[in-house]
């Protein structure tokens, strides 16, 4: 009984061995204009967490995720609860659009600035 259960452990762990070394990161490296200074290229990194979701690493933002083989659409909203101080409110898409070399355009608003768009060009990676 016990050889039976060593190799049953061995067998799993050489299963889940396998399973994580070929797991896969999605990356989307966007690259537009820097909106204070013109003449520089700033960038924005999308890596996919899972199915409906991604995370931006400069502002460490998690957004929802909608895709099709043509489009990947971003979203992240923000609108006050009962309780939550400041009335703050806002919308930010992503819209990375896989047909036409991975054009980028983020643009949002929110209740205190006017509305806001980048555009720009992705890579993707896949590691």
């Amino acid at each position: 009984m016990k050889k039976k259960q060593k190799l049953l452990l061995i067998v799993l762990f050489l299963f889940s061995f396998c399973f994580t070394s070929f797991s896969f990161a999605e990356i989307y490296m966007c690259k537009f204009k820097c909106i204070n200074d013109r003449d520089k290229i700033c960038s924005l990194y999308y890596v996919r967490v899972n199915k409906i979701s991604f995370y931006e690493d400069k502002k460490n933002k998690i957004f929802n995720a909608i895709e099709n083989k043509d489009y990947l659409l971003l979203t992240r909203i923000g609108f006050p609860t009962d309780g939550s101080l400041p009335e703050y409110i806002f919308v930010e898409n992503v819209l990375i659009d896989k047909t036409d070399n991975y054009k980028f355009k983020k643009y949002g608003f929110d209740n205190y600035e006017k509305d806001k768009t980048i555009t720009g060009r992705c890579k993707i990676k896949i590691n």
